[in-house]
């Protein structure tokens, strides 16, 4: 299980820098002495949140298909090491099935020795 976390990790931490540097953006901080130059702030102030929301979006589908293929490994993992239990599972079954007639084999043998 600690290898799923591994690879899980692996996948996601190349990109939470750009995440990171995406969520806090630079905006426009400038104050103005006029009307008409406040307006013209706070419209690149409008258009930088919109550039960001944008990019916000972008990366959000690009993760959202990142943990759909993480989940889709974790499944398949989680398949494979169901199979594998069950196989030990059988053979466990089996062993203590051989050892019950290895047992069961020497106190007959026992039984028939000891009586002559």
């Amino acid at each position: 299980m600690p290898a799923a976390w591994l690879a899980t990790l692996k996948a996601v931490l190349p990109y939470v820098e750009p995440i990171v540097s995406m969520v806090t953006p630079v905006f426009t901080k400038k104050r103005a002495d006029s009307i008409a130059a406040e307006v013209e702030i706070l419209q690149r102030q409008v258009e930088e949140l919109q550039q960001s929301a944008a990019a916000n979006t972008e990366s959000i589908r690009e993760l959202a298909g990142q943990l759909k293929r993480v989940v889709e490994a974790l499944d398949q993992a989680a398949v494979n090491v169901e199979a594998a239990s069950r196989r030990h599972r059988s053979l466990a079954v089996g062993a203590i099935a051989m050892s019950g007639i290895a047992l069961a084999a020497v106190v007959a043998l026992a039984i028939v020795l000891g009586l002559r």
